[in-house]
């Protein structure tokens, strides 16, 4: 005879386990899912205060006037620590900042000074110097891959860029003179008709287009990477310190040897 009660549970046990893992797995895949979704709604709404900031940043930084100097250093500091806290938005902050830098520092505006004595060495505004302060200060690694900095005809006369990293960036025709430029990064930048005179540039340039540069009176005895070739149709005298090892080109090259000259 058979005993019932004994079949019921030998057959009852398996369905019992197979239904209680059903259920954990169903609570798992319910919590799984709710994770999801709270986390997704977390990234959008970091987002949404990311662009919030931005928008917030940017409007600052668009105040004009000395009595709103105030509100755009507080605009560049808020636009780095973005930098930091969104990989992805660093490219275009970059854009933004050297934007503002080719707006207020045009070359053709004359000098992009701070006040002070007529006699004074000139420098850059304390926001346009707070700017390139910013990027020197910058995750150059997290840049977008074959965009350079464009920092082209902008009057950064006086400027310190000490350390700063200016791969393959566009210097065309900038007012370097007097820039502090050393332990900085210029290789593959093109410096073509800079004014670099009385510049310190202890930088490794190796590679950058010197092509019409204004070296009179710059020091670059501490520059890296740099051969005869690129200094070959440069401005130079008698106050221009080269590396060692390096041709001294002859005086107004640009003008006068005909190499120099294109088309």
């Amino acid at each position: 005879m058979i005993d019932v009660k004994q079949h019921w549970s030998q057959v009852a046990a398996p369905l019992i386990g197979a239904v209680t893992a059903l259920a954990a797995l169903g609570a798992l895949l319910f919590t799984s899912q709710q994770v999801r979704i709270a986390s997704d709604q977390m990234r959008i709404a970091e987002q949404g205060q990311i662009t919030d900031r931005f928008a917030k940043a940017v409007e600052q930084l668009g105040q004009t006037g000395p009595e709103k100097l105030g509100v755009r250093l507080g605009a560049i500091y808020a636009l780095e620590r973005l930098m930091q806290d969104s990989v992805a938005d660093h490219p275009t902050i970059v854009e933004v900042l050297t934007a503002f830098v080719r707006i207020h520092a045009p070359v053709s505006g004359g000098p992009a000074a701070s006040s002070g004595a007529a006699k004074a060495k000139p420098k850059p505004s304390i926001d346009v110097q707070a700017v390139l302060t910013v990027l020197s200060r910058r995750e150059y690694n997290n840049d977008r891959p074959r965009r350079y900095i464009d920092l082209s005809e902008t009057n950064l006369a006086g400027a310190d860029m000490w350390s700063t990293t200016l791969a393959d960036a566009n210097l065309y025709g900038t007012n370097l003179s007097g820039a502090f430029l050393d332990r900085g990064i210029l290789s593959g930048a093109v410096l073509t008709k800079a004014d670099l005179r009385g510049a310190e540039v202890a930088a490794l340039l190796m590679n950058a287009v010197l092509d019409g540069a204004d070296l009179r009176g710059a020091n670059l005895s501490g520059a890296e990477g740099v051969t005869s070739e690129q200094v070959r149709c440069t401005f130079v005298d008698d106050t221009t310190r080269l590396p060692r090892g390096i041709e001294r080109p002859m005086p107004d090259a640009p003008i006068e040897d005909p190499s120099c000259r294109r088309e």
